[in-house]
């Protein structure tokens, strides 16, 4: 069986508990529920359209296993928010509004490539994609990097 078979069937069987586990983790983190929820409504609707996208300007490239595993990378960043307050949460900070940005970040950039997406639906022409997400990740990098440094010289310091 190949790996990603094995990972669909581990998912599918055990998708309940881990739907409740990532449910009772975000209300342990006070991550907003509903936000979480949007985006991963709009998650969906953006791998229905990149699909739709992809079967109209060249039917020829579309790969069910590009989708499933376009489809599993948009999930895990659903967690990112979820790492951003546990990263808070663990070093004693008040993440909140980083994380509610993240939440707003990812939101936004699901929203942007659904309309790219439709854009290229109606004009058989793709649209250049525009990345914030990974603008984002290099800012939270850089940031946890400076706190990381600042921990490491008050031992410095000591």
């Amino acid at each position: 069986m190949k790996l990603i078979n094995k990972i669909l069937a581990i998912i599918m069987k055990s998708s309940n508990e881990l739907k409740m586990f990532l449910y009772g983790l975000f209300m342990y983190l006070k991550i907003d529920i509903e936000a979480i929820t949007i985006l991963a409504t709009l998650m969906c609707i953006d791998t229905l359209f990149g699909s739709v996208k992809t079967f109209r300007i060249d039917y020829r490239q579309f790969k069910f296993k590009i989708l499933l595993l376009g489809f599993l990378a948009k999930i895990t960043f659903i967690l990112i928010p979820m790492v951003v307050a546990l990263t808070g949460k663990g070093l004693g900070y008040d993440f909140k509004l980083l994380v509610n940005i993240s939440i707003k970040i990812l939101i936004c950039s699901e929203s942007i490539s659904i309309i790219s997406n439709a854009i290229a639906i109606r004009t058989k022409k793709d649209v250049e994609d525009y990345d914030i997400i990974t603008q984002f990740l290099k800012y939270l990098r850089n940031n946890f990097i400076k706190i990381s440094e600042a921990l490491l010289s008050t031992l410095k310091n000591k």
